[in-house]
């Protein structure tokens, strides 16, 4: 099980830096720990808005609300305070299946559809590194040294190494998708 100083620090090595943060929430007063606490929750939301990974998928009955601002859908709802991503609204035609979805519509913080009684299949802000599979944990490490590269690295060595580690985030984020 991971933590969140064990992604920065893997992110750091990443950059063949030295440096081992111990606390970024407060920063342990390195310039590493200040750059970690202000990358890392980017990094993370980043990478669980990639893919519908299976620790950070949750599902909720909707709650209506009271005023529908659409005269195109037949209900609105109010999105889950942690929703990070919508996915899909289940659809009901077949009970066995719940990859199908009713056809919806997000504007902010509503969600409208024309399904009745909508419950919702989504990706949720994910603060809790021990649920996270190590190829999540790879993945985001990878992201999060790509957004410390330019400030720790700087100039043409930290924009490449920057570009380098994007590609990695998204390749291992592919790769870990396909087992999760």
């Amino acid at each position: 099980m991971a933590s969140i100083i064990d992604i920065c620090n893997i992110a750091l090595s990443e950059l063949g830096n030295k440096a081992q943060v111990v606390s970024i929430s407060p920063p342990d007063g390195t310039v590493e720990a200040d750059l970690c606490a202000r990358f890392y929750p980017v990094a993370r939301d980043e990478m669980l808005e990639f893919g519908d990974w299976t620790f950070a998928r949750k599902r909720a009955t909707l709650a209506q609300l009271a005023t529908n601002p659409s005269t195109l859908w037949a209900y609105a709802y109010a999105k889950p305070s942690d929703c990070l991503v919508t996915r899909r609204i289940l659809s009901g035609v077949n009970e066995f299946k719940e990859n199908d979805s009713a056809d919806f519509d997000v504007e902010g913080d509503i969600i409208l559809t024309d399904r009745a009684d909508a419950v919702l299949i989504y990706t949720a802000t994910s603060n809790d590194p021990t649920k996270y599979p190590p190829s999540f944990v790879t993945t985001v490490g990878y992201k999060l040294g790509a957004f410390l590269a330019g400030p720790i690295i700087r100039g043409e060595a930290g924009t490449n190494a920057a570009q380098a580690l994007h590609k990695l985030a998204k390749t291992s984020a592919t790769e870990a998708l396909s087992t999760d």
